[in-house]
């Protein structure tokens, strides 16, 4: 993950697609708001969320928080 003001967190884990679907409802969101972050990609797009959406939800929340370590 890489903000634009150039700050890169590194997260892993999750398929390729869900991922990708899930990091497209944050672009443009402020990288310091996770919880808030967590929450709206956990209740997007099909909720419950199952085992596959939590995998890729848990890459990006995982490089949200290393983008606070720089």
């Amino acid at each position: 993950m890489e903000t634009d003001q150039g700050i890169t967190g590194i997260g892993e884990g999750g398929f390729k697609e869900g991922v990708e679907q899930c990091a497209a409802m944050i672009i443009g969101e402020d990288a310091s708001r996770i919880e808030y972050l967590w929450q709206l990609m956990f209740r997007g797009y099909f909720y419950p969320a199952g085992r596959e959406k939590l995998h890729a939800l848990g890459a990006i929340d995982l490089a949200l928080w290393d983008t606070q370590q720089s």
